[in-house]
């Protein structure tokens, strides 16, 4: 992650701009603010989420507040995967280092002689220009800082890096002395990129700094870190993050942002830009002259060019939620200028039950006769209407809810045969799915099951790319009665455990056909990977679920792109090579998968439609 404080003004103009991009940009508290310009810019960068992950998200509070105050892109994306070519496109427009380094924002600020200057703020960097990193994430082997997050150590030939590539501690940075164009980077858990072991909490500048997940991690750090800079009344900042982690659409879409000096409130921009667009943006603010490379002809992303304090809350909508439902759901909506709302309206009907909780929200009920469409709130300062549409569905019934009903070891790594924990299912259909582990060759694979009068089929799995991982899944029909199931495996020559987790449906599933043919899907990726997702179709009925496993040797969690999804909980030890599932009800799409604290390699994922009853 890195931090930008970029100037969005000219030489002789008054404010500060920051831009929160995955990392923040903080200037050094013992630099005297710049004489040639009295405006700033502040870029934070942040790691690896997408869009959907942050947007309305409980886990980012703080983010959301942020947008609330400012200015979102929606329709921003990064270059491409990976982390160095990102830092590299939103400071030079190429995306890979060149001998000698490229003309770039750092080098351009130099060659000023003074009438600006710059800081790059690097968390948990142990000397100047990439000088090391003075320790590991708690529990993992990922370094804090990383030198791919730090592009002016990656133009250290041609910038002055030895003298304002710093580390970001509370000695360094003083929000109220920044330069014009400020850099600011979290570690590799302050910007949400690697989540501690066991609980343990991110080593932040300012202390301790903890929360459950990644995305609760950097949330808390920016918390800690923005209001500082929103403090000073000259400063914009900008928020992006560096590539979106998972599969989106549109490609690489991840959350921008602007808040603070002569940014609209509850402002949204649904132009298309991207990390070259934030450079030529850059270069216009500080007045650098044309941007180098793509960001010569790339959309420069519109930062505030004057300073000043913001300017009074305009009638805008933010978001919604959630963002679909039948007719009679109640609706919270967010924005600015609500006070003294005369209507609300869902694709034109006016809704006959709304509330102006406060002038930034309002709870609404979707009409009868509504169809799909934006929505509208009209006020004394005009109308606004949501830049996304309501999704308006028909009344389904409770449909299909998952349940774990055991999980645990199924067998030892040398027999031909192990057992389940018993069982007492509600239905007569029961899921079984038995993770297999050979380090040193193919992993055993399941021959038959038995158990419970039922009648079991191996139905299918998924290996991973290195051969050494079998995620298998099997289901019973006719199941009853309890106890345990029987699980045969055609050689006993695993080198770990077999582990499993038994799963029903109920709401009404097809007792006949549970899983609907063709609708498999399947991901194992290559190498170290921090998360794996599968992409369902939409489904053939929209009382059907789609239900996917992961396995990872230690799954963190598994975390579903899309809000309407659950998580079975089970109650497996967090070390284990084991499954861990989740499913999605009434819905037509969304990535499903797995996230971890460590990047042990060749995770599996394996995904069906299940069948609701005819």
């Amino acid at each position: 992650m890195e931090l930008v404080l970029l100037s969005t003004s000219g030489r002789n103009l008054k404010r500060i701009a920051f831009v929160l991009w995955g990392a923040l940009l903080w200037t050094a508290a013992t630099a005297p603010p710049s004489s040639a310009s009295s405006g700033r810019i502040a870029v934070i960068v942040l790691e690896n989420e997408p869009y959907p992950a942050i947007v309305g998200s409980a886990d980012a509070p703080y983010l959301n507040s942020l947008i609330a105050q400012g200015k979102l892109f929606t329709n921003y994306r990064a270059v491409k995967g990976g982390s160095l070519p990102n830092y590299l496109a939103m400071t030079s427009g190429l995306t890979a280092t060149q001998t000698p380094p490229s003309p770039n924002v750092f080098q351009a600020i130099d060659a000023t002689n003074g009438a600006e200057r710059w800081t790059a703020f690097e968390e948990s960097m142990a000397h100047n220009c990439g000088g090391g990193s003075i320790g590991s994430v708690p529990g993992t082997g990922a370094s804090l800082y990383a030198r791919n997050h730090d592009p002016a150590y990656q133009y250290r030939g041609n910038d002055s890096c030895t003298q304002n590539d710093v580390p970001l501690t509370t000695s360094t940075f003083n929000p109220a002395t920044l330069p014009d164009f400020s850099y600011i980077v979290p570690n590799q858990c302050d910007d949400m990129h690697t989540l501690p072991t066991n609980g343990q909490s991110c080593p932040a500048y300012f202390g301790s700094n903890s929360g459950s997940n990644a995305i609760q991690i950097g949330d808390s750090w920016l918390g800690y870190v923005v209001p500082q800079l929103l403090a000073q009344p000259d400063v914009t900042v900008v928020i992006t993050w560096d590539e979106s982690g998972a599969k989106t659409t549109p490609t690489q879409h991840i959350v921008t942002l602007e808040v603070g000096a002569m940014v609209t409130p509850g402002s949204s921009d649904t132009g298309v830009y991207n990390h070259y667009g934030l450079e030529a943006g850059l270069y216009s603010a500080l007045a650098l002259g044309a941007a180098p490379n793509n960001g010569a002809t790339a959309t420069p992303l519109p930062i505030p060019s004057t300073g000043g304090p913001p300017p009074p809350p305009g009638l805008s909508i933010t978001s919604f939620s959630p963002t679909s439902g039948p007719e009679g759901t109640s609706v919270t909506i967010v924005g600015s200028g609500f006070t003294g709302a005369t209507d609300v309206t869902f694709n034109a009907v006016s809704s006959t039950n709304f509330t102006v909780v406060s002038d930034t929200q309002i709870t609404a009920t979707v009409p009868s006769g509504a169809t799909t469409g934006p929505i509208s709130v009209s006020a004394p300062g005009g109308t606004a209407t949501s830049s996304s549409s309501f999704t308006v569905t028909t009344s389904q019934p409770p449909g299909l809810t998952g349940s774990s009903l055991a999980s645990g070891s199924c067998g030892g790594a040398t027999a031909t045969s192990g057992t389940t924990p018993s069982i007492s299912p509600t239905t007569s259909v029961v899921f079984l799915w038995v993770m297999t582990v050979n380090s040193s060759g193919g992993p055993s694979t399941i021959s038959s099951v038995s158990g419970l009068s039922g009648t079991w089929t191996v139905y299918d799995g998924v290996v991973s790319s290195n051969g050494n991982r079998r995620l298998t899944l099997i289901y019973g029909t006719g199941v009853s009665g309890s106890g345990a199931l029987t699980v045969n495996y055609s050689v006993g020559t695993d080198s770990s455990t077999r582990q499993c987790i038994i799963d029903e449906f109920t709401g009404g599933i097809d007792t006949v056909d549970p899983i609907v043919s063709g609708t498999t899907k399947k991901a194992n990726p290559s190498g170290s990977v921090t998360s794996i997702t599968v992409s369902p179709n939409a489904l053939v009925s929209s009382a059907n679920a789609f239900y996917v496993a992961v396995n990872h040797r230690t799954a963190e969690s598994v975390t579903p792109y899309n809000a309407s999804a659950s998580r079975i909980t089970d109650g497996n030890v967090s070390n284990a090579q084991r499954p861990s599932s989740n499913y999605l009800v009434n819905d037509t799409s969304g990535d499903m998968g797995g996230r971890w604290t460590t990047s042990t390699s060749y995770a599996v994922a394996f995904g069906v439609e299940i069948a609701a009853a005819p």
